[in-house]
């Protein structure tokens, strides 16, 4: 856990030192300190770390006709961009998705897919299964923006 804002984190000590001079201001109860420590604690505002240091990040790509000129040309070079970026602790998966969607093995092999449709809701609720709840995740589409189905069932 850490602090957005510690510095409030000194009113603690100024709140009890107050307590000690001034006893008519009533800081000695255990109720009315517990909640002015408690209102500094939120003033810090407290981060909790989710799932340790690293993060999932599921990386689509859309391999449909209509994107063929703009994404496979440049696949290479994101995918050694993302492999790169990435820290120790994040894992990086692969998803090629046209009118189904796979996820690429780690060895690098792309499954050839039916390329006549782009069914990114169908990829994200295929990959939505897999994800580890215990760790943060993130995706990241790379597509021409030609959908052929609605994204309106996955919130």
């Amino acid at each position: 856990m850490h602090f957005l804002f510690p510095v409030w984190l000194a009113l603690i000590p100024a709140a009890a030192a107050a307590a000690w001079a001034w006893p008519r201001l009533g800081l000695r109860e255990p109720w009315r300190f517990l909640a002015i420590t408690l209102l500094v604690i939120g003033l810090a505002r407290p981060q909790l770390e989710r799932g340790g240091a690293g993060v999932d990040l599921y990386v689509f790509f859309d391999r449909s006709v209509s994107a063929e000129n703009l994404v496979v040309p440049h696949l290479q070079e994101w995918e050694e961009s993302l492999k790169k970026g990435k820290k120790d602790e994040d894992r990086l998966f692969l998803v090629d998705f046209a009118g189904t969607a796979a996820k690429r093995d780690p060895s690098g092999g792309v499954t050839i897919l039916e390329n006549t449709q782009t069914r990114l809701g169908f990829a994200l609720s295929q990959t939505l299964t897999d994800i580890d709840s215990s760790r943060p995740s993130r995706f990241l589409v790379v597509t021409d923006g030609h959908a052929t189905e609605s994204l309106g069932g996955l919130g």
